[in-house]
């Protein structure tokens, strides 16, 4: 147990950057709010159909919902996690998102599902890779569709191109760690691998083996559509006349 007097220096430090934080948060809420006109906002506010904001609360939920099916149907081969698990992990990573900067809830969502489960650190971060992947193949689908759709501005035109190489880089990498075999992977880059290295390309190789991986890719479509409701319930709360 720790001395009292290091253990009333850890609190102060936790209270101090805790009260620094929050003084840095209100000051960048003031300049931000300042001149944004409060009042008009809080006109709108009182314009907006309530029923429909519920709906996109609720719709946003569901969204997160899927996500966790898509993670547990994905880790099947390797694990059975358990689907609160999955979802609990993935909630606890969207709040940090929302508090700490660099999508780092990505990372902490990962190391809570090891913690919770046998499954090593290195595959959730691996699943987490391949949820990218499935997202930006789906995207790019969606991508290509739209621009037939109507007139995109140039640079998201140029920007969904440079991702789309960089699907098909990412996608191929993965693709090979998936299904080569361990023995064919020492021959080709001619050196002994590290023991966790070892044990992710054999955990990839259960996965990149398994029908679930085909249903995992199904979900993350569904996923990713299903992320347009909540968009669609807000609009309709703000009475905008936005086409669908």
């Amino acid at each position: 147990m720790a001395p009292p007097q290091l253990e009333r220096s850890r609190k102060s430090r936790a209270w101090a950057i805790i009260i620094v934080t929050n003084i840095v948060s209100i000051t960048c809420m003031f300049l931000v709010l300042s001149g944004a006109g409060l009042s008009h906002i809080w006109g709108e506010v009182q314009r907006m159909k309530w029923g429909w904001v519920a709906a996109a609360v609720a719709l946003d939920m569901c969204v997160y919902l899927l996500h966790g099916l898509r993670w547990k149907t994905m880790l099947v081969p390797v694990a059975r996690v358990r689907y609160l698990q999955a979802v609990e992990a993935i909630y606890v990573g969207l709040f940090a998102n929302e508090t700490i900067p660099l999508r780092a809830g990505e990372l902490i969502r990962c190391f809570l599902l090891s913690k919770t489960t046998d499954i090593p650190l290195s595959v959730t971060f691996a699943s987490a890779v391949i949820e990218r992947i499935f997202d930006g193949i789906w995207l790019m689908t969606f991508f290509f569709c739209t621009l037939h759709m109507g007139r995109l501005p140039g640079v998201l035109v140029k920007g969904g191109y440079v991702l789309g190489v960089l699907i098909v880089i990412s996608s191929c990498l993965l693709g090979y760690a998936m299904y080569a075999k361990k023995q064919s992977m020492d021959l080709f880059f001619g050196m002994s691998w590290p023991r966790w290295l070892n044990t992710l390309i054999e955990d990839l190789h259960l996965i990149g083996h398994s029908r679930y991986l085909y249903y995992a890719f199904f979900i993350s479509g569904i996923y990713l559509t299903a992320q347009t409701l909540p968009i669609y319930a807000i609009v309709q709360a703000n009475k905008l006349d936005v086409p669908w």
